[in-house]
C-alpha cells in the first residue's frame, strides 16, 4: 500500500501508527517521514533488530520494541529462517514446500506481548493505523488485541489463503474475527498471500 495513500486515509496530525513485524524498519521509516510522526515498531528477531538499529538507531521517531505481538505475555518460541521476512512464532508448514529455498534452521525463545498489554501501558490511545506482517500469527495478534483493535481505525495486514504456518487461518476467517471492521481493499495478492486493508466502522 502506498504510504501517501495511508496519509490521505488517516488525514490527521500526529497519528498513532504501529508497524508490527518491522523487519529492517523500511516501511516504518517511510510512514514516519511522510506522516511526520512517531511509529511504534515491533520486531522479535534479534538479527533483524540489529539491522534495524544500525539503520535507524538515532531516529527518535522510530521506537523499537524487541517483542513478538501475539496472544501471550512472556516467552514464546520463534522460528528463524535464512530469509528473515519469513520468520514466525508459528511453525512453518506449507511454506516449506511452496518456498523450498527458505530454510528454518533455528528455533529460539523471544519475548511476547499482547497488543492489549501494550495498549494499556500507553494509556489506551486511539490507534490510527496498524501495518502488520506476522507470518501466520494473524489470529494470535487479533485475539491478544481485541480491546486495542476496537480502538483502531485502520488495520493493514498480510494474510494467506493457505496454511503456510501451522494453524494459520484463511483470510476469510480473519475477517470474521473482526466483526466491526469492513474489508476495503486487497493488495498485492498472489497465489499464496497478500495484504488486506480493514476499516473499523465504529470510526465512520
Amino acid at each position: 500500500m502506498n504510504k501517501q495513500d495511508i496519509k490521505a486515509l488517516i488525514d490527521k496530525q500526529n497519528p498513532v501508527i504501529l508497524d508490527i513485524g518491522s523487519y529492517n524498519g523500511k516501511d516504518a521509516k517511510e510512514m514516519s517521514d511522510i506522516m511526520d510522526c512517531v511509529v511504534h515498531c515491533f520486531e522479535p528477531d534479534p538479527l533483524s533488530q540489529e539491522v534495524f538499529r544500525s539503520l535507524h538507531g538515532d531516529n527518535g521517531r522510530m521506537i523499537l520494541y524487541p517483542v513478538a505481538v501475539c496472544n501471550t505475555d512472556g516467552e514464546i518460541e520463534f522460528y528463524q529462517s535464512n530469509h528473515p521476512q519469513s520468520n514466525s512464532i508459528r511453525e512453518p508448514k506449507e511454506h516449506i514446500s511452496i518456498f523450498p529455498g527458505v530454510k528454518f534452521d533455528e528455533k529460539i525463545t523471544v519475548s511476547g506481548i499482547k497488543l492489549d498489554t501494550w495498549f494499556a501501558q500507553k494509556g489506551r490511545p486511539v490507534i490510527d493505523f496498524i501495518w502488520a506482517d506476522v507470518n501466520g500469527a494473524e489470529e494470535d495478534l487479533i485475539l491478544g488485541g481485541l480491546e486495542a483493535l476496537a480502538n483502531t481505525r485502520y488495520l493493514y495486514i498480510e494474510c494467506s489463503n493457505k496454511e503456510l504456518y501451522a494453524g494459520q487461518k484463511h483470510y476469510s476467517f480473519i475477517e470474521k474475527l473482526l466483526p466491526d471492521f469492513k474489508m476495503l481493499l486487497m493488495y498485492n495478492w498472489g497465489d499464496n498471500f497478500g495484504n488486506i486493508l480493514f476499516k473499523n466502522m465504529m470510526y465512520e
